[in-house]
């Protein structure tokens, strides 16, 4: 008897190529024209700067170090003037997601596999907990981060009382933090199951070559959410002291602006141009 000859599978990393637009000057521009492109491109650049004062100052070198720190600050304060009612945001995704039937799981595992009961607008319990969790902390992120630019950012706040805006602003910068974790832990536990259920839906695709690439780019887009969950946790866990605590010293300057650098990269990524395949 004859057999059918398995399609040849794509690797990972052809079919996301695939689908981005070639580098080039209308690709960046096409980007930086976006609001979170913008942002997040400064911020690479301010995470470039944190890392070259870092290393310039283990040379021995200050005066470097202080002129890629003092750019890394400003680059830093340009950034909050654009995140002004980005928490309004926030709070009508939650007003969404509180909407969206939970998407019952019957039957519990077959083997592996989870049964679902097919809901296009209806979500798996972990996954509305994990995009609450993450909705909330990054709400209350954006409140306190206004709170922290009107004060020690633009002194618009106790103008004329600088020890009444030093404490306002670092009130409101670790109470921001610590719920930003939150949400950035939220995001990591929800990842984990994102990737794993991709992985499982891949594995159960191999035998059509399109549906292949379809679950390979679904499973990209769990694997770079994880990626920015965990920078997110390690840049936050150490601006909240938790490093500290664990360890009894910070997280390395060098490995804290790599992660930085990383949940920016991720962002990029996410917006960069597509091109339909």
């Amino acid at each position: 008897m004859a057999t059918s000859t398995p399609p040849k599978l794509p690797s990972l990393p052809s079919t996301v190529v695939s689908t981005l637009a070639p580098p080039s000057i209308q690709s960046f521009v096409t980007l930086s024209l976006t609001l979170d492109g913008r942002d997040k491109i400064t911020k690479v650049i301010a995470y470039l700067s944190r890392l070259l004062a870092y290393w310039y100052i283990t040379q021995g070198n200050t005066e470097e170090s202080l002129r890629w720190s003092g750019l890394k600050t400003a680059l830093q304060m340009s950034r909050k003037p654009f995140r002004f009612f980005k928490y309004l945001n926030e709070y009508l995704k939650f007003k969404k997601l509180v909407a969206r039937p939970t998407l019952s799981e019957e039957g519990g595992r077959e083997g592996e596999e989870v049964v679902e009961v097919k809901d296009k607008n209806a979500l798996p319990l972990y996954k509305k907990v994990g995009m609450g969790g993450k909705i909330i902390g990054l709400a209350g992120f954006w409140a306190a981060d206004n709170i922290s630019f009107l004060t020690k950012g633009s002194k618009f706040i106790y103008p004329k009382d600088a020890d009444k805006r030093t404490v306002l602003a670092k009130k409101a910068y670790d109470f921001g933090a610590r719920l930003y974790f939150f949400g950035a832990v939220c995001h990591l536990m929800q990842g984990l199951e994102d990737v794993r259920r991709a992985l499982m839906d891949l594995d159960k695709s191999k035998n059509s070559e399109e549906e292949y690439k379809s679950k390979q780019l679904k499973l990209t887009g769990c694997m770079v959410g994880l990626f920015k969950a965990l920078c997110d946790v390690t840049v936050f866990g150490n601006n909240i002291r938790l490093f500290e605590k664990i360890t009894g010293k910070k997280l390395n300057e060098g490995m804290a602006s790599l992660a930085g650098l990383g949940s920016a990269m991720t962002v990029i990524f996410n917006n960069y141009p597509r091109v339909k395949v």
